[in-house]
């Protein structure tokens, strides 16, 4: 008799895991049951995410209100961006699912300079009965349900730049959906797109970067930095990042002058902050920031004795 139950709990769940499998691109086309459903990627506030060359993570969030039986999460990105994909951490309620596959990211897809890859999967199991299978709600919040980890290429030309993650198509499945429990009814979700800027390595005030001491800091040795450079001291270059002596930027008008050194006095007086040139936005903005070991080629910067570049700015548009 329990063999009879087992067999017959493993045909109900082959029968249901093929219905959900082969019935997905017959189904039928239905407006949302409840509230539109919606994906996100990147950051729920809608900041942009801060990068670096080499490891991240790129978040995949959900909001629904209705019991969900599967989905599929294409997306794409500029291909020069991803250096190597690495594969996807999942989270929640689709981890315990048994049908769960983040496929091969296709390059030239949907069309050339872009790379797509997928996050798909069904609620079905083969070792728990159906009646135990847990559909996907968030209930109206937002929960996070994979990160996808990439290396971005190791390109200094893409630093300051800002990648798009954009819904894609994948065959065979081309949109992104949401389908019922029995896969016969399949909805369109909404999707926000994310977006990636690649910040700059350096701490704001940290002027003597150009020496290459890690971890970076702020001290009184920066402000003298500062000082000698104005002084065009040949001891006292400014360390440039795209042409911009950005770390002596302290108060974050895009020009390097002497007041940026008044503010830095006045900022060790206790009575201001250090700003940062929002072209030129850093990877760190305390020292507290900095990863425990420097990036590659740290502190990648040319050199100037004097250099008072002004950089259109971002909050003048």
């Amino acid at each position: 008799m329990i063999k009879d139950k087992r067999n017959s709990r493993i045909f109900t769940t082959l029968a249901l895991i093929t219905l959900a499998l082969t019935n997905i691109a017959f189904a039928e086309i239905h407006s949302d049951p409840n509230q539109t459903d919606r994906f996100l990627i990147g950051n729920v506030d809608g900041t942009h995410i801060r990068a670096n060359l080499g490891d991240m993570m790129i978040p995949i969030w959900i909001w629904n209100d209705e019991n969900a039986g599967g989905f599929c999460v294409p997306i794409n990105m500029p291909s020069a961006y991803a250096g190597n994909i690495i594969g996807c951490n999942t989270y929640g309620t689709i981890h315990q699912w048994d049908i769960l596959y983040f496929n091969e990211p296709l390059p030239d897809e949907p069309s050339p300079g872009l790379t797509t890859m997928c996050l798909w999967g069904q609620y079905c199991s083969m070792t728990i009965p159906p009646e135990q299978w847990v559909p996907l709600n968030t209930n109206g919040n937002w929960e996070k349900i994979a990160d996808i980890v990439i290396v971005i290429a190791n390109n200094q030309e893409l630093v300051g730049t800002t990648a798009s993650i954009l819904q894609g198509f994948y065959p065979p499945f081309a949109d992104m959906y949401m389908n019922s429990t029995d896969a016969e009814w399949t909805w369109f979700p909404m999707f926000t797109p994310g977006y990636i800027d690649l910040g700059y390595s350096y701490l704001p005030g940290d002027a003597n970067m150009g020496n290459g001491a890690w971890p970076p800091a702020i001290t009184g040795a920066d402000l003298t930095y500062m000082v000698n450079y104005f002084k065009s001291y040949a001891c006292c270059p400014g360390c440039l990042l795209n042409d911009f002596y950005a770390a002596g930027d302290i108060n974050g008008d895009c020009v390097v002058m002497g007041s940026d050194v008044t503010r830095f006095q006045n900022y060790f007086r206790g009575t201001t902050t250090i700003s940062y040139c929002p072209n030129y936005y850093p990877l760190w903005q305390s020292p507290l920031d900095c990863p425990p070991s420097p990036p590659a080629g740290w502190p990648n910067c040319g050199s100037s004795v004097i250099n008072s570049k002004i950089i259109p700015s971002a909050k003048a548009d």
